[in-house]
């Protein structure tokens, strides 16, 4: 999946769901206290629905959701590997 495009949905999630504005998709969303647990729970279920993905706490890092960008990153890996394990799968 393009990373652009997944940055553009991220950020809109940002802004339309969870009511923050980010500066850029390299803005680090814990430091700077855009998102506190609170509301990077709210965003993390938001992607997942957005996307069709399931985010578990087990099978990430805590760095993986410190930007957008970073963000993007995992959710394009995890569409891949949806992607990967539908192979072959009738429909």
């Amino acid at each position: 999946m393009q990373r652009d495009w997944v940055c553009e949905q991220i950020m809109l999630t940002l802004i339309e769901k969870v009511q923050v504005d980010v500066p850029s998709v390299d803005t680090d969303l814990l430091e700077t206290g855009i998102l506190d647990s609170m509301t990077l729970v709210e965003l993390i279920m938001h992607i997942e629905e957005t996307f069709g993905i399931t985010i578990t706490f087990k099978d990430i890092e805590f760095d993986q959701l410190r930007s957008v960008a970073r963000i993007a990153e995992l959710v394009d890996h995890l569409l891949a590997l949806r992607m990967n394990l539908n192979v072959g799968v009738p429909r």
